[in-house]
């Protein structure tokens, strides 16, 4: 419900109102309140994955980038969400998109945003990597539209992992 309501930082616009000890004070409430927010947005969001709801884990992570634009695991988990959501193009653009902002500002991506990058771009060409070792079912195509089978498998393993298998 808070990550539903917030609608920008505490005290918008008060920092001119106090001397330096306010300032700092202030900056502390609100980076207590960002790290809050953020903490709420990605148990939202893995929520969402687990029931393999991605529009719903989409429209957190939208959430995310909209109030803290600059934060990177809200644009992580939101074209990780696009890509799983089974529109690869769409969450490519999010990728360049953002991707182009950091270079704007002459920040630099983290390791696991190139990488994601890279994935997209080899789904995107239709070269998934070379084969790696492990089940058949690993060399399938893209399993596009498996969300509730995901969710339901994902549900079973907590249970299990819980100590409840009996109910299997």
């Amino acid at each position: 419900d808070a990550a539903a309501r917030w609608e920008g930082d505490f005290l918008a616009g008060a920092d001119d109102m106090g001397g330096e000890d306010f300032r700092i004070w202030l900056e502390v409430e609100r980076e207590g309140l960002r790290r809050g927010l953020r903490l709420a947005l990605a148990r939202l969001i893995e929520e969402a994955k687990r029931k393999g709801a991605w529009r719903e884990g989409i429209r957190w992570a939208e959430r995310w980038v909209e109030m803290l634009p600059w934060e990177e695991e809200g644009h992580l988990h939101l074209v990780e969400l696009i890509h799983l959501d089974g529109r690869t193009a769409d969450a490519l653009a999010r990728y360049a998109s953002y991707r182009s902002q950091l270079e704007a500002s002459d920040a630099e991506p983290s390791p696991a945003l190139v990488h994601l990058g890279e994935m997209l771009e080899r789904r995107a060409s239709g070269d998934h990597g070379p084969p790696t070792p492990g089940a058949a079912a690993l060399f399938t195509p893209d399993l596009v539209g498996r969300g509730p089978a995901l969710a339901e498998l994902l549900a079973t393993w907590e249970r299990v992992r819980g100590g409840t298998a009996e109910s299997i």
